[in-house]
């Protein structure tokens, strides 16, 4: 399949971020329509912007992490404002964590899609939604459809910095590989239905337990999650590496540049 076979499917995407004042979903409208709000100030856009799988081709997920951690180093060490964001088509059955990145313009943000190998990214004015290709000038533009999906999350649209208050992540991955332990949710049942949590079950690296002052307070089965609840456990499972401390309580912080994603 080539870029333009792929470029029907970047046209449809929709893209979550967390914005400042929570989670929101940006999806197609017909030319010059807008339905909600513009999350961010008029006259500036938003770019979207992912590390996964450059060229279009799957790649190992750990790479995929690696490089999306490249990504958030270099536009942290550059100073740009950034929000948690990620991409997938409607169905939400193939989805890319990205980020979302705010004081750049257009030949800025199509240079940092070049370096990581991606055929397109995605801009959010306060009057048009553009896919642009990153290779031939091709762009595609239609209105825009913004929902807001969830306002209470505490850290909602807050830069990696610190300790988050409230989190959510896979289960199956949190600690992988960091020799630690922490609280285990075996036998607790989903926040949202009678069903049980426990290691052996088929679906259990996509359950989600969230976190509040490093204690698990919930855990969600994956037929109980919403898809920005989804969304947030993909792009921290990629973007943030955790620890327990000897209290047996889990923290998070941002994945530096060589550090190994969970799997």
């Amino acid at each position: 399949m080539t870029a333009a076979d792929r470029w029907p499917a970047y046209t449809e995407s929709v893209v979550y971020f967390a914005a400042p004042d929570g989670t929101v979903r940006v999806g197609w409208a017909p030319a010059g329509h807008q339905a909600g709000t513009f999350p961010g100030r008029a006259g500036y856009a938003l770019y979207v912007v992912t590390a996964f799988n450059p060229g279009g081709a799957f790649r190992d997920p750990s790479e995929n992490g690696r490089a999306q951690v490249a990504l958030e180093d270099e536009l942290r060490r550059a100073g740009l404002k950034c929000w948690r964001a990620a991409g997938g088509d409607p169905a939400w059955s193939h989805v890319e964590p990205s980020v979302a990145v705010i004081g750049i313009d257009r030949a800025a943000a199509l240079a940092i899609g070049r370096r990581y190998g991606q055929e397109a990214i995605f801009e959010l004015t306060s009057r048009h939604r553009t896919i642009l290709s990153c290779r031939d000038g091709k762009k595609s533009t239609t209105g825009w459809r913004i929902d807001q999906l969830c306002t209470d999350h505490p850290e909602a649209g807050r830069a990696h910095t610190g300790r988050q208050l409230a989190v959510g992540a896979h289960i199956a991955n949190p600690l992988a590989g960091t020799g630690m332990s922490g609280p285990s949710p075996v036998g607790a049942a989903c926040d949202r239905c009678p069903r049980p949590y426990h290691p052996n079950v088929a679906d259990a690296a996509y359950w989600n337990m969230v976190l509040r002052d490093g204690r698990i307070v919930a855990v969600l089965c994956p037929g109980c999650q919403s898809p920005e609840e989804d969304m947030e456990a993909e792009v921290n499972q990629a973007t943030l590496s955790y620890e327990a401390d000897d209290q047996g309580r889990i923290w998070n912080r941002p994945r530096t540049a060589g550090s190994e994603p969970a799997s």
